[in-house]
């Protein structure tokens, strides 16, 4: 079983190392879905994480996985600084203009790597040909798919999951991601036997300022300026625990 933490700061990260993880993804503006971290947070990650596994996601703005040239440069950029870094594994995914994995884009994007492995991250999820996507994904050489099984929570895409593990065989990792809490990983694991799994396991945490001016927001409506979600070493923990239990 190995547990994957998505963290966009260094105290989550500090607490996913406390709780037990196995691995950190790490990336900024998670309300996007993730982006790229600055070089500064990626650095003072590797330092933290001395023994357990660092993953930085790779991808230059929110919304859509269809890039134009001027952001698939700038993710190359991103990737050879990152190898540079010492990053233990990438994560990026890039489709084309008619939602299907983008080959050209992918092996370009591969090309920087020095074959650290890869992850294909839910843009896969939003693919047009679904199923048949993963043998594409599969011969463009990434290790592993962080997918929620074509849903909205890998528990709704569960059945699609096992699907997916099923067709993959040993020949790509499925990584179980979105949705996943402490109390319901356990049943995720029985429904589709993968072995890894990706989550934030977070509390929403109140910011340390004494003033606040609540008046006046910088962040999107349903978000609160003076709170942020950091990943819980407590849900950490009680997931691997539940998930030691199904062995």
């Amino acid at each position: 079983m190995l547990l994957e933490i998505c963290s966009d700061s260094l105290l989550s990260i500090e607490n996913a190392i406390q709780g037990g993880a196995h691995r950190v993804e790490l990336c900024q503006a998670l309300c996007e879905g993730g982006i790229t971290p600055s070089f500064a947070l990626i650095k003072r990650a590797r330092d933290l994480c001395k023994d357990i596994k660092l993953n930085v996601m790779i991808r230059a703005r929110g919304g859509s996985f269809y890039y134009d040239e001027s952001e698939i440069e700038t993710m190359l950029l991103d990737i050879k600084e990152c190898v540079k870094i010492g990053v233990d594994g990438l994560v990026f995914g890039a489709l084309d203009e008619n939602g299907l994995i983008c080959k050209k884009v992918n092996k370009i994007l591969l090309s920087e790597t020095q074959n650290i492995p890869c992850t294909f991250h839910r843009a896969f999820d939003v693919v047009q040909n679904k199923f048949d996507a993963l043998f594409d994904v599969i011969d463009l050489g990434f290790a592993r798919i962080l997918t929620s099984g074509f849903e909205k929570t890998a528990i709704e895409g569960a059945y699609n999951l096992k699907l997916l593990k099923d067709m993959a065989k040993d020949k790509i990792i499925i990584m179980a991601g979105s949705g996943i809490n402490e109390n319901n990983i356990a049943d995720l694991y029985k429904a589709t036997h993968i072995n890894e799994f990706h989550g934030s396991f977070s509390s929403i945490v109140s910011d340390m300022s004494i003033y606040k001016q609540e008046k006046i927001s910088f962040s999107a409506s349903n978000f609160n300026d003076y709170e942020k979600k950091v990943s819980s070493y407590l849900k950490i923990k009680k997931a691997l625990d539940n998930l030691n239990l199904c062995l």
